[in-house]
C-alpha cells in the first residue's frame, strides 16, 4: 500500500520470524508431513488497513478450500483444526471459536478477562448453540472459499477495524450458518487501572460501531 508516498509494510523484523522461518523449513524437510507451511511478508494493500491486508493475501497464497483466519494471540488445544473441520462439515458455513480470556496475574487484568468472557459467552455462545446468532466472535474463524465468495470476500470487509465483527454480520445477512467452534485462549496480561479502561473504551467502541468510524476513533 502507499501511505504519503511511502510504502508501508507488515514488520519484516518481527521477531516471532526466525522462529516461523524454522517451521516453514521444518515441514518442508519432512517428506512424510501432513502440514506445509509458507510464511509471506507483504506491503499492506492499497484500501486496507494491517491486518486486513494480510487476510487478504493469505487467501491469494491459500492452495486449499477451506480457510482459518486467527489472531496471533490464539492458543489452541491440539486437534482444533479437526475439530473446527468436522464443524465445518456438519452444517455450518462458518465456524467461529469462542475466544475465552485467561488472566495471568492482576486484578484490573482479572476483571478485563471475566467481563469479555461474560459478554463472549452471554452475546456469542449461547445464540451461535441455537444456530440464532446475529453475528460471531472474533479471534479464529474458519470457512470455505464459497462462503468467503458469498459475503464478497476479504474486500467486504477491507477498512472495518473490527474485521470479524462485519464478516460474522455479512455471513448472517448472506444467510450462511454461524456455528461455534472449539473455545481457544487468549492470555490477558498484569495490567494497571488505566490501561484496563482504555481497553474497556476501545472494546466498547468496537462493540458498539464496527464502521469506519470506529476505525478512525480507535
Amino acid at each position: 500500500g502507499d501511505s504519503g508516498g511511502v510504502t508501508v509494510y507488515q514488520i519484516a523484523a518481527d521477531p516471532a520470524l526466525p522462529l516461523l522461518r524454522r517451521l516453514e523449513a521444518e515441514t518442508r524437510a519432512d517428506p512424510a508431513s501432513a502440514v506445509t507451511c509458507e510464511v509471506i511478508v507483504n506491503a499492506v494493500k492499497a484500501g486496507y488497513h494491517g491486518k486486513t491486508s494480510n487476510l487478504w493475501h493469505g487467501v491469494q497464497a491459500a492452495q486449499h478450500e477451506v480457510l482459518v483466519f486467527s489472531d496471533a494471540d490464539m492458543l489452541a488445544q491440539p486437534k482444533t483444526l479437526r475439530r473446527i473441520l468436522r464443524r465445518l462439515q456438519q452444517r455450518a458455513d462458518v465456524v467461529a471459536c469462542l475466544p475465552l480470556h485467561l488472566p495471568t496475574g492482576g486484578l484490573w487484568g482479572r476483571l478485563y478477562a471475566h467481563l469479555w468472557n461474560a459478554a463472549i459467552l452471554y452475546g456469542f455462545a449461547l445464540p451461535m448453540v441455537t444456530w440464532q446468532p446475529s453475528g460471531l466472535p472474533g479471534g479464529t474463524v474458519a470457512l470455505t472459499r464459497v462462503s468467503l465468495e458469498r459475503i464478497g470476500g476479504v474486500e467486504a470487509f477491507r477498512d472495518y477495524l473490527a474485521e470479524d465483527i462485519e464478516l460474522g454480520r455479512l455471513a448472517v445477512r448472506a444467510g450462511l450458518l454461524l456455528g461455534m467452534g472449539p473455545p481457544l485462549i487468549s492470555p490477558v496480561e498484569r495490567m494497571t487501572f488505566s490501561a484496563f479502561a482504555e481497553k474497556v473504551r476501545r472494546g466498547q467502541l468496537v462493540l458498539l460501531t464496527a464502521t469506519q468510524l470506529g476505525r478512525w476513533l480507535l
